[in-house]
C-alpha cells in the first residue's frame, strides 16, 4: 500500500577459514609432542530474509527484518606425531538476526534513528569436529545476544548526507569458563560514521567506517591446568570495518 511495503531476499554468503591451531598430546609433552590443526576451507550458503517497512507519516517510519541462519561446512586435516595427517570437518553457525528500527525526522536536515534487535547465537551451543573414523564436539556455550542503536543524519545539502550512530550488543558468553581463544567475543560497542552521496538519476553511493570493540573477552579455563588450561584477557580485542555501496532505483531521496 501507499504505507506499507514488505520485501523478500535471499542472501548468499561465501565463507573462507585458515584457522591453525596447536594440539596437545598427553603422550609427549609440549613442544616436542605438540600437533598441530590445520583447517583451510570454504564454504557458500544459502538464507531466506523477509523484511517489512510501514510509514506512520511523511516524517516518521518503521521497519524491521529477520534472517535466518548460514550453516557453513569446512574441511582440513589435524597433523599430528603419533596419529599422522587426518581429514576433519567442521560446522559453524551463524545466528539468526532481527531487527526493529525507527526513523523520525526533526526536519529538514536532522534525522534520528533507532534500532533494538535479537541474535539467535545459542544455535552455536557447539562446533562439531569430524573425521572418517571419529567426531568430536567443542561445547561454545553461547546465548543469545540483544542490540541497541542509536543514529542521526544531517543533510549538508542536496548531495551529501551526514552519518553517525553507536550501537551495544550484549554478551554472548556469560562464563569466562565457556569463552574461547579463537572467538574472543565479550559485549560489543560499535562506533560508527559515513556518508551518503545522491546523483542525478536518483542513485545514491553510500560510504561507512565503523570500530567495534570487542571487551576484555577474559578466558578461564583454569580447571583443565596443568594439561591445556590457561587464563587471561585481550588487551587489544577489536575490529574496523569499511564499506562502500550503491543503491540504483531509489527515486529522489532529497527532502
Amino acid at each position: 500500500t501507499d504505507k506499507l511495503s514488505v520485501g523478500l531476499a535471499v542472501p548468499v554468503m561465501y565463507s573462507s577459514l585458515e584457522l591453525d591451531i596447536a594440539v596437545p598430546e598427553p603422550v609427549t609433552p609440549a613442544p616436542i609432542g605438540e600437533g598441530k590443526a590445520e583447517i583451510d576451507g570454504d564454504d557458500v550458503q544459502v538464507a531466506v530474509s523477509g523484511s517489512f517497512h510501514y510509514a506512520f507519516s511523511d516524517r516518521t517510519e518503521i521497519g524491521g527484518r529477520i534472517t535466518s541462519k548460514f550453516e557453513f561446512d569446512y574441511d582440513g586435516d589435524v597433523q599430528t606425531q603419533f596419529l599422522g595427517e587426518v581429514g576433519v570437518n567442521t560446522e559453524l553457525t551463524l545466528a539468526t538476526i532481527a531487527r526493529l528500527g525507527l526513523e523520525h525526522a526533526f526536519n529538514d536536515r536532522w534525522t534520528g534513528y533507532a534500532t533494538v534487535g535479537w541474535d539467535n547465537w545459542s544455535q552455536m551451543d557447539e562446533v562439531l569436529l569430524s573425521t572418517n573414523s571419529n567426531g568430536l564436539v567443542l561445547p561454545r556455550g553461547w546465548e543469545d545476544t540483544y542490540h541497541y542503536g542509536i543514529g542521526v543524519d544531517y543533510r549538508l545539502d542536496d548531495r551529501w548526507t551526514l552519518r553517525t550512530g553507536m550501537a551495544y550488543d550484549t554478551n554472548p558468553v556469560e562464563n569466562d569458563e565457556d569463552r574461547t581463544a579463537d572467538m574472543p567475543i565479550d559485549e560489543q560497542f560499535r562506533f560508527a560514521v559515513g556518508a551518503d552521496y545522491q546523483r542525478d538519476n536518483g542513485s545514491v553511493i553510500s560510504y561507512s567506517l565503523v570500530y567495534a570493540d570487542y571487551g576484555d573477552a577474559e578466558l578461564d579455563n583454569s580447571d583443565f591446568l596443568p594439561v591445556i588450561g590457561f587464563t587471561g584477557e585481550y588487551g587489544t580485542n577489536e575490529i574496523w570495518f569499511f564499506s562502500v555501496s550503491y543503491n540504483m532505483g531509489r527515486g529522489d531521496t532529497r527532502r
